[in-house]
């Protein structure tokens, strides 16, 4: 605990005497009477200035506050306050907190357990690493991370004088050391591509202070921005470089495998490509250092670091070649864990397939006989017969159903192209709608078609099916003698200049809940439940 160290350091000591017989409670208000401050929020402050981001700050601040305070908190601050008990369960011989662990992360006790050991392990290791450079006494210790490995390598040097490269030697080490193990830890909870890019762009700033960079990964027959951390992040992400621009210093990184660096004084406007102009204007850097990612044995793409002027720390230096390896290893695997998830979906649908199959055939049966009965029922009645009408809408919703049964054992959704008179086409189904749902409903329905569209080239089975599943969807949201529904046509023009035509369905019901917005058109989220597929 950052804060409880630095009230020890304030008080010589006297702090722990003053604590060891209070209850949390108490310790708590003796820390605001003697120090102004929780040792949380002192341990929170002396971390804010070391980050851009303030939730290792906030974190911190809360860890001195009741389960029922976190519990509803970011997940951050919810595991910052679980550490705090495990700490305390580790040092002050408490009772493993796995009731605080299930109810703000549905934790098992054997999770926790494991959890335990995994920490356990780690400290070992650390140990281990500060054991065989030496533990100098702590009074002495600069408080900088720098700092301390300096001080264990000069230590480790006064006990075996070697001169400055054996200084050198256990500083590098020492160093890439730690520091990779840093980076590892920091991307090992990366289990998609976008909490990858995220960290991507915070890790150039967490380990080199002011700096722009990006990362470019290989995408077919171009170098393509991955993630980045830069005031123009988004004209960066446009950038496309062709692996077949020789020209180019950066493809020139990706060609050899060899890490470069170069400054705006080394580039001939005449004889340099566009790309890597404009890669170092948008990251407003004078100094661009470039590291190979290597993947499997194979360059998949560059990482590039820029800076305002030459870099001279020897840390900087040091860390760079260990954030390439470590990014190239993360890429290696996530690109790993993409092909087995890949893998198990090319599975799941192949046997989802084969299930689906079976059923479309077994529902096919009573499907074809009832075509026939409606045949023969159209014969008994008489030309122009009322029910004759009702017929032909049966007879063109099981074709529908036929046709959706035969698209649905298809892997790939194959459009039937026709020439659709729109406007028709919703007339027809909400006439369709209002008699099987509406009316018992007492549903009113207002029409804004524009007049005079031009029939669209569309899938006229598919138009019909969004445009049931929508007015399905209203009718079932409105409220009885009350609802109202409307649906308009237009012709508009995109953001791009092309001329699109709208179709709106709009209901007077509820709305659609916030929570459910954000999910909107993921398979079977619905505010309905039961055999509800959603939008």
């Amino acid at each position: 605990d950052l804060g409880r160290l630095d009230f020890l350091k304030k008080t010589r000591g006297q702090y722990l005497a003053d604590i060891l017989s209070l209850s949390p409670e108490d310790r708590l208000v003796h820390e605001r009477e003697r120090f102004r401050q929780t040792a949380g929020e002192r341990g929170s402050r002396l971390v804010a200035p070391l980050s851009k981001t303030s939730f290792l700050a906030d974190a911190l601040r809360y860890q001195d506050v009741s389960l029922e305070q976190v519990q509803e908190s970011d997940a951050l601050i919810r595991a910052a306050f679980l550490t705090s008990l495990l700490v305390s369960a580790g040092s002050e011989k408490q009772a493993i907190p796995f009731d605080e662990a299930h109810q703000l992360f549905d934790l098992k006790k054997n999770d926790v357990t494991e959890l335990l050991a995994q920490a356990q392990t780690a400290w070992e290791k650390r140990l281990t690493l500060l054991t065989e450079y030496g533990l100098p006494d702590q009074s002495d210790m600069p408080n900088d991370f720098k700092g301390r490995i300096e001080a264990i390598a000069a230590r480790k040097q006064k006990d075996n004088p070697a001169g400055e490269e054996y200084h050198d030697l256990l500083m590098d080490e020492a160093g890439r050391s730690l520091a990779e193990e840093a980076m590892q830890s920091l991307f090992a909870g990366c289990d998609n591509d976008s909490a990858f890019r995220q960290t991507i762009s915070q890790s150039f700033s967490l380990f080199f202070g002011d700096c722009r960079g990006v990362v470019l990964l290989k995408e077919g027959e171009a170098l393509q921005v991955f993630s980045g951390c830069s005031d123009k992040l988004s004209l960066l992400q446009n950038m496309s470089i062709p692996l077949t621009m020789d020209a180019s210093r950066i493809i020139g990184v990706m060609r050899s495998g060899e890490a470069s660096q170069w400054c705006a004084d080394d580039l001939d406007p005449s004889a340099t490509v566009v790309q890597d102009m404009q890669l170092m204007s948008l990251l407003e850097a004078e100094h661009i250092h470039a590291f190979p990612l290597t993947i499997a044995g194979h360059t998949e793409g560059v990482v590039i670091l820029g800076f305002d002027d030459p870099v001279q720390d020897k840390w900087a230096r040091l860390l760079m070649p260990a954030f390439a390896s470590t990014l190239s290893q993360t890429l290696q695997q996530s690109r790993r864990r993409l092909d087995q998830q890949a893998l198990i979906q090319d599975e799941l649908t192949e046997a989802f397939q084969s299930h689906l199959g079976v059923l479309a055939h077994e529902v096919k049966n009573p499907l074809n006989i009832i075509t026939n009965y409606l045949y023969l029922l159209g014969g008994k009645l008489e030309e122009g017969h009322p029910a004759q009408e009702h017929l032909t809408v049966i007879s063109t919703e099981v074709e529908r159903i036929t046709n959706i049964l035969k698209q649905a054992r298809n892997t790939e959704f194959e459009l039937s192209l026709d020439q659709v008179d729109i406007n028709q086409t919703i007339e027809k189904q909400l006439k369709l709608i209002e008699s099987s749902l509406l009316n018992e409903k007492g549903v009113s329905t207002r029409l804004h078609l524009q007049e005079g569209l031009a029939k669209l080239k569309t899938d006229r089975d598919a138009i019909k099916q969004i445009l049931v599943n929508l007015l399905k969807n209203a009718a079932e949201a409105v409220a009885k003698e009350t609802g109202i529904i409307e649906v308009s046509t237009y012709v508009a023009t995109n953001g791009e200049g092309e001329r699109e035509l709208a179709i709106e369905v709009r209901d007077n019901g509820p709305g659609i809940p916030d929570q459910i917005r954000s999910h909107l058109f993921e398979r079977v989220e619905s505010t309905k439940g039961g055999e509800h597929s959603g939008v």
